[in-house]
């Protein structure tokens, strides 16, 4: 501690803790003796709580949300591959499935997305640290798996186009290939 004139001053050294720290003052004013506490907050990124910032984070994982509902709604109603009669024969070539395909891709990137923004909250506005390890963590994860997930839909594309595109030219000869 320091003393300038009148003013004292402490340099809080062991704040490696999150939580609130609380100390107290006392000196004369207007000639009472008067002591107070006073507060600090230490949090994970050492910014403090603001209700814009609040607002902001929520809004925006509402967004993300309501994006993958629609998503998941849309991917439901979308077939899966092409038109096949009873006995195996493809019937008519669905393009939609190249758009469903794409739509769980999205998902994936809309679930990271969820995660991170959940980290994040987790470490503006909780004191303890699991939560934010926990969704950073599965963060992570899905970050790292995006790329094998990435390379296998890509090859499933390319597969499926050659496979309608050979279909195509069949039907287009009046020949009804099997799937």
């Amino acid at each position: 501690m320091t003393k300038t004139d009148e003013n004292f001053n402490y340099t809080w050294t062991n704040t490696s803790a999150l939580g609130e720290y609380i100390y107290t003052t006392c000196g004369d004013l207007n000639g009472i003796n008067t002591c107070q506490s006073v507060g600090f907050e230490v949090t994970g990124t050492g910014a403090e709580f603001s209700t814009a910032k609040s607002i902001f984070y929520l809004g925006l994982l509402c967004l993300l949300v309501f994006l993958f509902v629609v998503d998941g709604v849309l991917i439901s109603k979308l077939p899966s591959g092409n038109s096949t009669s009873d006995s195996g024969k493809v019937l008519s070539i669905s393009i939609l499935k190249y758009l469903k395909a794409t739509l769980v891709v999205a998902a994936w990137g809309l679930i990271s997305s969820i995660l991170f923004i959940t980290s994040s909250i987790a470490n503006n506005y909780l004191i303890e640290p699991a939560f934010y390890n926990f969704f950073f963590t599965l963060f992570r994860a899905s970050t790292i798996l995006a790329v094998p997930v990435l390379f296998v839909y890509a090859i499933w594309l390319v597969i499926n186009a050659v496979q309608d595109n050979k279909f195509w030219k069949m039907m287009g000869r009046g020949i009804i290939p099997e799937q």
